[in-house]
Formats: structure tokens, C-alpha cells, sequence
């Protein structure tokens, strides 16, 4: 069930499950890395897909759909939750499910994925800055991983409280028209 009340059924997933208030709940409230920073630490999905939006808006120029496509890269994981890109991998039906609830989300909010690879590289890029700010003991292991990606040189505090990051997250889906 969803923060909002709906019932979510993967199987028959459709536009009326989805809401924006249930992906920005629900984004605040989920974790990067599986949980695997310190309680200290509330650095969440929600937070992540804007600084993601952030960067894409410098990288393609203020590009909207490269900017719109950052802020719901992830939007899939408010209903099927965030699961370690090592475990996804090897899941081929988590990615069937993950392919159709995502066209579904992004056909409803008029998301266009033109900017994939921009968004991807962004992604990959951001994660040894959240590394390096969150995790520092653990930068050199992960950049031996990732030789050839470079961070974007963003800080990365992840202090904000879930509350204060929804409030974020839906004031930067409303500045480019996501919203219900």
C-alpha cells in the first residue's frame, strides 16, 4: 500500500496507481545504498534525484526533459522500493517489472527519455561523490571499481530530514509541470 492509500499490483500496474505525492513520500523516505550508511546519515532517494536534476540542468544546458528525466530516474523505486544495483543485476524479472512501471510513471508525467545516457553518466559519476562525502574510508575502493569515471565535485551532506527533502523534491517536480 502506498503512502497515499492506493494498492499497488505489479502485475497490472497502470496510471491510476501512480501519483506524485506517493514518489515524493515515498523517495524521502527510502535510503540510498540499501540502508548501508550510518544513522546519522539521511541522505534519500528524493535528495539524490535532485541533485542528479541539478546536475543535468548544468551538463545539457537547462535542458527540461534532461532535467525532468533526472528528478524521476528513480521514481520506479517508490513502488517497487530500492533494491543494490548487485542484487538488480541479477534479477531479469525485477527488470521486466521495473521497464514496465517506469514507462507507465513516465508516460503519465509526459517524461522523455532522450537524455538516458546524459542521466546514467550523472548517476554513475554522483555516486563517488556521495561516496566521498558519506562514506570517505570507503572512495578509494569504490573509485578503483570505477577507473574511468570521474565525480562531478558536488558536496554531498545528506542531513536533511525526510520531511524537508519531500517539500524539496515536490517544489523541483512543480517547477518543471510534474504534478498531479
Amino acid at each position: 500500500m502506498t503512502y497515499t492509500g492506493k494498492r499497488i499490483d505489479v502485475d497490472n500496474f497502470n496510471a491510476d496507481m501512480v501519483c506524485i505525492e506517493d514518489i515524493a513520500h515515498h523517495l524521502s523516505n527510502i535510503k540510498r545504498y540499501g540502508g548501508a550508511m550510518g544513522f546519522d546519515i539521511q541522505y534519500t532517494v528524493a535528495e539524490h534525484s535532485v541533485h542528479v536534476a541539478e546536475e543535468a540542468a548544468k551538463l545539457s544546458g537547462n535542458n527540461e526533459d534532461a532535467i525532468r528525466l533526472g528528478l524521476m530516474h528513480d521514481a520506479t523505486e517508490a513502488y517497487l522500493g530500492d533494491i543494490v544495483s548487485a542484487l538488480k543485476a541479477s534479477l531479469p524479472d525485477y527488470k521486466r517489472i521495473e521497464k514496465k512501471v517506469e514507462k507507465v510513471i513516465f508516460d503519465k508525467y509526459g517524461i522523455q527519455t532522450g537524455h538516458k545516457k546524459l542521466i546514467k553518466d550523472i548517476d554513475q559519476r554522483i555516486l563517488l561523490d556521495e561516496i566521498r562525502n558519506l562514506k570517505p574510508k570507503h572512495y578509494e575502493l569504490l573509485k578503483a571499481q570505477l577507473p574511468n569515471v570521474e565525480p562531478l565535485g558536488i558536496v554531498i551532506r545528506g542531513l536533511m530530514k525526510p520531511e524537508y527533502t519531500k517539500v524539496w523534491y515536490l517544489r523541483s517536480l512543480a517547477m518543471f509541470g510534474i504534478e498531479d
